[in-house]
Parts: structure tokens; sequence; C-alpha cells
């Protein structure tokens, strides 16, 4: 079986073009109240998905972008800054997973943006985040009040939001689920493997965004997955890794970097999993993932460079060999690339930083190795350069 360039792509984004010009546009009101909100990074990865159709309207109305400006009192100095809370999914019984952006006020406030799963309940957001507590109280006027309890106590802050407009939500799964070509299933595979087969989209209890896909499937329970998680230091948005995995007896396992991922198929349909690390499982808790459907008429591009490269590294014998595999699933906007450098099958996805500008691709592999090349035709040529500063020629041509 082949695949077309299968790496998991992250900048998926509904979110949010022209969100900073928005935010910095905001009037700002006097203290204490839903004022001005500016120079602050939405996380990549935030994605609303519409409330369905059975999310109760008094939970539906959390959900969005809300803007505003906390104030508080530390050692006796008054403080204040920026702050957005993004409600991206709720759930009919009020659960809810967001993100939640801070700004700088040195040196009492570093800034920063956390994934967070919550409740709504008694018409109150809540959720905790390193032994805090934040409540929002939505009233009459739509306006969210927020305080801050640590340790059960309430300190001195507080702020106002107001929910950012003009900002499109978005439904559709993260793009780069459309780019990737899920292997036919081959007829002879039994039901309780055939299942696992496919895209599948989720989070985890402590609301990280995940996305996974299995395929490849073989009558013994071999399968090949593609699983990533939503990672704000990338500039793609996600982190993806490749896995070899294995189904038996209804469960799939595969391992990778000190952890293992066990997932069930649910009577429900869905997949229900967890993370274990180090013989215990990760606090993260349950992954719940359900499968993905894409919109056939919002298609994406498909990137030049997308596919399988392989070749060699002309004069250059190190015990590993001279063959190279340049894995491509996905270009992001800006150049950004979702890749794998490796020898033979670049199957477990590393730091390798991979941008292309025009025909030219760059590829910084994980040893801080510098590759340079351009497009002809079908193939890659250019130079292999290594830290030491000694370079060999390279050409690669594309398989898929």
């Amino acid at each position: 079986m082949r695949r077309n360039g299968r790496r998991c792509v992250g900048h998926c984004l509904q979110v949010l073009a022209g969100a900073l010009l928005l935010l910095a546009s905001c009037k700002s009101g006097p203290s204490g109240s839903a004022g001005m909100v500016q120079n602050l990074q939405v996380p990549p990865t935030a994605r609303i998905r519409e409330p369905g159709l059975d999310v109760p309207a008094a939970l539906a109305a959390f959900s969005g972008v809300w803007g505003g400006r906390w104030h508080g009192v530390s050692y006796g100095q008054d403080w204040s800054v920026d702050s957005l809370v993004i409600v991206e999914r709720i759930s009919a019984n009020g659960d809810v997973q967001g993100a939640y952006v801070l700004g700088d006020a040195p040196p009492y406030l570093r800034a920063g943006s956390w994934k967070f799963a919550g409740k709504i309940a008694d018409g109150k957001l809540t959720w905790v985040w390193n032994k805090n507590r934040f409540v929002y109280s939505m009233d009459g006027n739509g306006i969210l009040s927020g305080r801050r309890y640590v340790s059960d106590v309430q300190d001195s802050s507080q702020i106002m939001m107001r929910k950012m407009s003009g900002i499109a939500t978005n439904s559709q799964p993260p793009y780069f689920l459309s780019a990737i070509v899920v292997a036919a299933l081959d007829p002879a595979i039994p039901p309780e493997l055939a299942v696992f087969n496919g895209k599948w989209e989720g989070v985890t209890g402590d609301g990280r965004e995940r996305v996974m896909v299995v395929d490849q499937i073989t009558p013994a329970g071999d399968a090949a997955v593609i699983h990533a998680w939503d990672d704000v230091t990338r500039p793609e948005g996600f982190r993806p890794w490749g896995y070899a995995g294995r189904i038996h007896n209804g469960v799939l396992v595969f391992s990778g970097g000190g952890d293992t991922y066990q997932f069930t198929k649910a009577s429900d349909g869905t997949l229900s999993g967890i993370m274990v690390r180090n013989g215990a499982e990760h606090s993260a808790g349950v992954i719940t993932m359900t499968t993905v459907s894409i919109d056939p008429s919002q298609p994406r591009p498909k990137h030049w460079l997308v596919g399988l490269w392989k070749g060699s590294i002309a004069g250059y014998t190190p015990p590993e060999g001279p063959a190279r595999t340049l894995n491509v699933a996905g270009v992001a906007d800006g150049g950004i690339a979702t890749a794998a450098w490796g020898l033979q099958t670049a199957r477990n996805f590393g730091s390798t930083n991979v941008t292309v500008n025009g025909d030219n691709v760059t590829v910084t592999t994980s040893a801080n190795s510098r590759v340079e090349l351009r497009r002809d035709g079908n193939q890659l040529v250019g130079t292999f350069t290594l830290v030491n500063g000694r370079a060999y020629e390279v050409v690669l041509s594309r398989i898929e």
C-alpha cells in the first residue's frame, strides 16, 4: 500500500485572520470594565466549533472569544493585564475546552497561553489551572465577570470581558487532515480491526486537542499511526509523530518517546484512550476521539513539495549509509512544512525543520546539519552540509 505525503500539518485555523488588528481596535474602558485588549498572541491551534443543537442556549452563549483586562493588587502595588478567554468547544452537559491567553505585567505576571478544560454550571464557567481556580459569570448584558481563587480563597483580582465580534468561527477539522490520504483498507481485514481505520479528532481531559490517523492495517493487527497534539510553541500549531501500532484484543497500542497510548472502540463509535508514562496513567486524562468527516467543498490545494522523496548523499559514507528520505505531508502558510528527514523510511517524525521558498527547500536536521535543495523537475538537488562545514552533493527523487 502506498501513501501520499502523510504527515500532520498544523495551522488548523479558523483563528483568526485579522484577529490581532480587531483586538487592538477595541475601545478601552474605565478601570474594571471590559476594556482594550491588544498585542496578545492567539494560540495557533485555537479553533471554535459552533455549539451543537443539543447544547442549551444558556451554555452556547459562552462560545467564542472574550477579551478584557485583569485588575488586582500584589505586594501593595496595583497592576492590570490584558487577557483572552477562547471557548472553543461546549458539550451538552456543560463540559468546555478552550484556551486562556494572558498579557505581560512584570514582575507579577508573564505573558503566555494555555489550554484548559472546564465546566459551565449554574451560569458560571469554571476551570482550574496551576492551583488557580477561575470563575466567570455572565450577566444579562452579555458581560463575563471573572474572579480568581488561590487555594479556594478569592484574591483581589477581577476582570470584566466582552465577546469579540467579527471573528469567524469554523466547525471544519484542521485542514491538514484533508491532505492525508488514508490507505485503502484490505477487504480481508477482520471487522474488529477495521473499526480503527481512518481519521480521528478529539481532546484530552485537560483540554488539549489531538488528531490521529490509523491505516495500513494488516490481518495480524499491525497498523501505521500518525498522532499529533496541539503545541503553541510550534509555528504550524501541532506536534506530530509517526508510530508502528498494534491492535490486539480490541485495543490499539502504540509507543514512542517514553509514552504508550492505548485506545479502545466504544459502543457509541468513539475511541477512548489513555497515555501511560513511567507505568502510570498520565494526568492529561482520558482522550476521547471521534471520526473526522472532511468537507470536500473546501479542499486545500496540494503543495508541490508534498510527497515522499528518496535519494542519497554522494561521497558521504557514515556507518548508517548515504541513503536519505524526505517525507512531506503539507506546507503551511508562510512556507513552514511538516516533514521528516531520515535514513530510509523516515517514519519517526523528529525535530526536523523544513522551510520552502518558491522552488527552494531548506532542511535543518536533528543533528543540525543543513540541507539546501532546489526543485529540478521531479528531483530535488543541492548540498548536504555537516556542522563542521564539510559539504556533499545530494539528489532526491519523488517516489509518491
